[in-house]
Formats: structure tokens, sequence, C-alpha cells
């Protein structure tokens, strides 16, 4: 159960008067302490370590893993299997059950909602950096790949840098008696995630460590994770492999009932949605920026719900978060039954009376097509068999990795291919730093983002759990689907941040999105657009 991963990109854009906030620190991404020269070549070490691990006396053909999992303080258990190319794991922890899998050469994966999602390949660098090991361990030089030294603490080891450009930065640590690997610290964007592995058995010719244990350095989020059994070569049908269909109709329909319109209200950009869950009413922000549904801890208390393991996330900061099952979410006529969500600090004040105390993401989008009419302050939604676009929309094709929309833009000729469109980003256009950086000529400012600058002093958004450090940029062209902007006012984030998704190139919010009648349709992975009256009003010409 995915406690630690949650993308919530919710942004309320606000001015600060006082001083400015510090800029949020770049990941550690230093060496391990204590390294001593050595003589040893990188050759000699991997050669030494592939003799170590061995390979199979016979192709592997199929395989059956299974084992135990103590994981943000619940138990459960594991299995995968396997079928040459294809592969399903299925985790229950806790209660709730998760699935991922490669089937047919596409990669999906099963959330605790039942909710299956393909994947696009969002997320690339370990691949790249595994890439880049394996080319060194043929002996195909890659200056990406370097032997460092030994260490004698925490454990006795060599200890070897990977560090390909696009790729994942790490550390692996090479038992220098056994030539196995004792640990792995790997550099994400919320700090050093570190996985040690024991218990070495020999399955078939070679080596498997069947004790596996993570940590990201908070206690709460450690995981281990016990093999207690691994056959190979034996049966395995072809429903063990195959790809999980959509569990359960999350979004329960009244009777007859195709396309149900529930009136919202659009507070300073944000689309605020009225929730009844026992019998208590509750404001809600519609998030396509959020990859789940979430609810504030504190009402997640009042209204009694039961709660389930703890982790720490980081998106603006830290924050501990909790799974809880609602019994009944109801939204108009719409009912949303036994539904898991992250209970987590979350709530915000958009106007005077209007206190949002959770979010409608992923989970609430994903199984219909949900239409945000920002003229009418209405939301539309339709199931996704029964759904025909108007003739006036066009669409972009998002990915949804990370259970957010990503789509493509570009910022002055510089091409993003990952932007999200996010219902919960009260603002225009957000750039993030990465992007930035890795585009400083296109990412320049026409000159009223300097003035705004100048005279507000200590721009900040508010994120989940805390602050982003952001400045006011004009940018002279912005595309974004069929629409074409000149001289858009939007912001760029200050510094590398663990707010910034990793691999994602920014956010397009409300100043964008009131242009259009937006329909989310995650069945297809396709946002489409189509001009309302404001865009009209405007003047903005569409190119389809």
């Amino acid at each position: 159960m995915p406690l630690g991963r949650v993308a919530l990109l919710a942004l309320l854009i606000c001015v600060a008067l006082s001083a400015p906030h510090v800029l949020l620190a770049a990941p550690d991404a230093e060496a391990p302490p204590g390294i001593a020269p050595t003589s040893v070549t990188l050759k000699t070490v991997l050669d030494s370590h592939l003799k170590a691990v061995g390979k199979p006396s016979s192709p592997i053909q199929t395989e059956i893993e299974t084992g135990t999992v103590n994981e943000y303080g619940l138990t459960g258990t594991y299995k995968t299997v396997t079928d040459r190319e294809n592969w399903r794991s299925t985790e229950t922890l806790g209660g709730f059950t998760t699935q991922s899998g490669r089937y047919k050469g596409e990669r999906w994966e099963q959330n605790e909602n039942g909710l299956t999602t393909l994947l696009h390949g969002l997320h690339q660098r370990n691949q790249v950096s595994g890439a880049a090991l394996e080319r060194s361990e043929l002996g195909i030089d890659d200056p990406s790949v370097k032997l460092l030294g030994t260490v004698s603490q925490p454990v006795n080891a060599y200890v070897v840098e990977i560090n390909p450009s696009s790729g994942r930065h790490e550390f692996l640590f090479i038992d220098a008696s056994t030539y196995l690997l004792d640990r792995q610290e790997s550099i994400y964007t919320t700090g050093r995630q570190v996985a040690t592995y024991s218990d070495y058995h020999r399955l078939d010719g070679f080596m498997e460590a069947w004790h596996r244990h993570y940590s990201d350095g908070h206690p709460q989020n450690e995981a281990d994770y016990v093999t207690t059994a691994d056959d190979v070569n034996v049966p395995v049908s072809a429903s063990d492999v195959e790809m999980a269909g959509i569990a359960r109709e999350l979004l329960e329909y009244p009777a007859g009932a195709t396309t149900i319109k529930v009136p919202v209200r659009i507070v300073d950009g944000a689309v605020i949605v009225r929730v009844m869950i026992n019998g208590r009413g509750l404001d809600f922000m519609l998030d396509s920026g959020a990859s789940e549904i979430v609810i504030d801890h504190e009402v997640s208390k009042a209204l009694g719900l039961h709660t389930f393991g703890k982790s720490v996330a980081t998106v603006a900061g830290p924050f501990e978060q909790s799974k809880a099952v609602i019994p009944d979410l109801a939204i108009g006529p719409l009912h949303m039954r036994n539904i898991v969500v992250s209970s987590l600090p979350f709530a915000q004040d958009v106007e005077q009376g209007t206190k949002v105390v959770g979010l409608l993401g992923f989970d609430f989008i994903s199984d219909n097509v949900v239409k945000v009419d920002y003229d009418h302050q209405v939301i539309e939604l339709t199931p996704g068999d029964a759904f025909v676009a108007p003739p006036d929309a066009s669409y972009v094709d998002a990915n949804l990795d990370a259970g957010v929309p990503m789509v493509p833009a570009s910022v002055n000729g510089a091409l993003g291919s990952h932007f999200v469109i996010d219902t919960g980003a009260t603002g225009g256009m957000v750039i993030f730093s990465g992007f930035a950086a890795a585009h400083p000529t296109q990412v320049t400012d026409m000159g009223e983002g300097k003035i705004i600058n100048r005279y507000l002093y200590g721009i900040t958004a508010s994120g989940v759990g805390g602050q982003i450090p952001m400045s006011a940029i004009q940018i002279k062209e912005f595309e974004f689907g069929p629409v074409h902007f000149e001289g858009f006012l939007g912001m760029l984030t200050r510094a590398k941040s663990t707010f910034e998704l990793e691999d994602t190139d920014g956010l397009i919010g409300y100043d964008i999105l009131r242009s259009f009648d937006i329909y989310f349709d995650y069945l297809h992975s396709r946002v489409y657009l189509a001009p309302n009256d404001f865009l009209k009003r405007t003047g903005t010409k569409m190119s389809h």
C-alpha cells in the first residue's frame, strides 16, 4: 500500500510582504562518508560481483515468489508471478490490496480502490542507471559508473557510484568478502532512500536476497520484505499474469441516469464541491493535481473514520498521513461507498465561510468523464463508455503515470512533455525550476515579472505540507493544446523542491483553464478542451 506516495499539487498563490522564505535545500547527494582509496579496479569489482551472483543453471521461464511485508506499522503478504516477459505482483497490507505488473509489453498498476491505470514510462531514471551499470558489467567504458573506494561502515564494502545524465544518482555497496550487494543508496527529490539486502539464497544457480529493508530516514516509512518461497519453472496459468481489470465502479449513479450535473462554486479559482459524509456537509476541492482522494485528518477524527497505518510523505514539506475508509461519500445524487482515501493535514480557507477540508482527485475522476464548466459553475459526470466529445473540442494526450494528467506545453519554443493540468492550482501557469534550469534561454521574463518581484517581495504558494518560494515571470509565448498565449504572466518556483514531482515540468492552472470547458477522460488518457464564452470574450483564437 503506497502510503508514502502521493502527488498533491493543490496550490494557492499568495504574496508575503515580510521577509522571504528560506529556499528549500536540495536533497543530500553527497557520497557516503568514510571512503578510502583502493588499488582495486572497477572491472575487478564488477567481474567478482557477477561471478558471486552466478547464473541460472537453466533458462527461467516462470517464477512464483511469495513473502511477508511489514510497512507503515502494518503487516501483510506479497506474491509475484512471472511468465517470461509477463508478470503480476499482488500486495495485501493491513487489509488493503494493490497490484502492479506488465502484460504483453504494457505496464500497469491498480490502487486500493481497484482502479487500474496503464503506465506510459514517465519515470525512467532507475532504468537509465540500470542500463549504465549493465554496460560497465559488460566491459563497456561508461564514465557515469565509478569505483569510489572502500568503506568499513556501515558495512565493509566497495562503493560504486552510478550517476548518468537523466538517470538515478546511486551508490552501490558491494561486499568486500562475498562481492554480493549489501546496500543501495538512491537520491530522490525527497531525499536519500536506502535499501539493504541480506539472507542470500542460491536459487537454481544464482544468488538472491530474501531479506530487503527500505528506509528514507523517517521511521514511519520503514519497510521490510522477507521472501518465504521462490519457485522457478513451475506451472503458471495465463490468468496469473494478466492485467487486472477495474475491480468495481466507484461512482454509483441514480437508477436510469447517465449524466449527472453537480453545482459547484468557483472561489478564487478553486472548484469547490459540497460533499456529504456521515450526514455532515463538507467543502472539498476538485483537484486534478491530486493522485487520490484526501480528507483532513482532524475531520477524519471528528467523523469517526477508522484510519490505518502511518507514514511521512513530502510535497511542499513533510507531513504524516494514514489511510481511511469512508463508508458513504455523497456528491449530489452520486455515492462512493467504502472508498479508501488518504487522511492528512489539509485545510485551506479560500474565503470567509469556506474551509476546504479535502481533495477530490484521481479516484473521483478516473472511471468517468468529468466536465468542469467554469462559466456556469457546474461539473458534469458521465460514464466513460457513454461519453461523446463535443464537436468543438480539441484533445491533448495525457500521461497518468503519477495519477495526475500530464500534457505537453511549450514555453518560448521549449517543449515540456509533462505539465500537469491542475484544477487545484488557483493561479495560471507555474514553471518548475528543473525545467527552467534545462531551458535558461527560453525561460526569460519580458519585464512585467521583474516589476512585480521588485514590489511584492517574497511571493509564495501554499502546498500540502508547507510553502513554496516563487517569483513572477512574464512569458512571451506559451502554447498549450490548441491555444497560443502571448505575454502571459505566470510563476516560477525559485528552488528545486520536493513539491516538484520528479520529471515534471510545471502546472497549468485556473487562469488558463477558465477559458475552456474541460473534460477529463482518464479512461482514454485524454483531456478535452472546448472553448467557452470567457475565451470568446477575450478574442483568443484556437487552432485545431
